[in-house]
C-alpha cells in the first residue's frame, strides 16, 4: 500500500478539482477528433491530481471521478499520464470526427495483514493500450465508444456543479 501511495505521489500533485489547460465542453471542431481522458472515483490515489500530455503539452491535471478532453487533427499523436520521469504513454492514430476514449486504471494494491501480502484489486475496465511503467501505479486503457460514452456520462452527473454555478443562498 505505502508503494502504491509512493507511486500515486510520485506521478501527480495533491487536490481534488481537475484543471484544464485547454478549452472543455466544446464542440468538436471540423477536422479533428477528440481524446477523452477519464478517472474513475476511486480511493486509492483520490486526493492526486493525475498530469496528462498530448504530444509533450499538458493538457490539465484530471482529479478522481473526472476527465479531460483535447481536439487534435489527424495523425499520431503520443498520449502520456503521470510524471514526465515515469510516464504512462500510449500513441493514438487520430481520426477527423472520431472519438477516442482512454481511462486511467491504478495497478493492484499490495498491502501486508501483519507478516501475510494481500493484493486488493482495482477496478480495470477497458482494454490495457500504450507502454507499460514498472515504476508507475497507473496504466491506461480504451474503451468501446459505447462505453466511453456511458462512463463519461456518470462522470458529468456525478460532477460538482462549478462555484459560479452554486445557486446564492441569500
Amino acid at each position: 500500500m505505502a508503494f502504491l501511495c509512493g507511486a500515486l505521489a510520485a506521478c501527480a500533485t495533491f487536490g481534488t478539482e481537475t484543471t484544464a489547460l485547454e478549452p472543455q465542453n466544446r464542440s468538436l471542431s471540423a477536422g479533428k477528433g477528440r481524446i477523452y481522458v477519464l478517472r474513475q472515483r476511486m480511493w486509492a490515489g483520490t486526493i492526486v491530481l493525475i498530469p496528462v500530455r498530448v504530444d509533450g503539452t499538458e493538457i490539465g491535471q484530471v482529479a478522481s471521478g473526472s476527465h479531460l478532453a483535447a481536439d487534435r487533427p489527424p495523425g499520431r499523436h503520443m498520449l502520456s499520464v503521470g510524471n514526465e520521469s515515469w510516464p504512462v504513454t500510449h500513441e493514438v492514430e487520430v481520426v477527423a470526427g472520431k472519438t477516442y476514449y482512454f481511462v486511467i486504471n491504478s495497478k493492484p494494491v499490495v498491502t501486508t495483514y501483519g507478516a501475510v501480502p494481500i493484493v486488493i484489486p482495482m477496478p480495470s475496465p477497458g482494454k490495457p493500450v500504450g507502454k507499460k511503467n514498472i515504476w508507475s501505479g497507473l496504466y491506461l486503457a480504451e474503451l468501446e465508444p459505447s462505453a466511453g460514452e456511458e462512463m463519461l456520462a456518470g462522470l458529468k452527473a456525478g460532477a460538482r456543479p462549478p462555484p459560479e454555478a452554486v445557486p446564492d443562498r441569500n
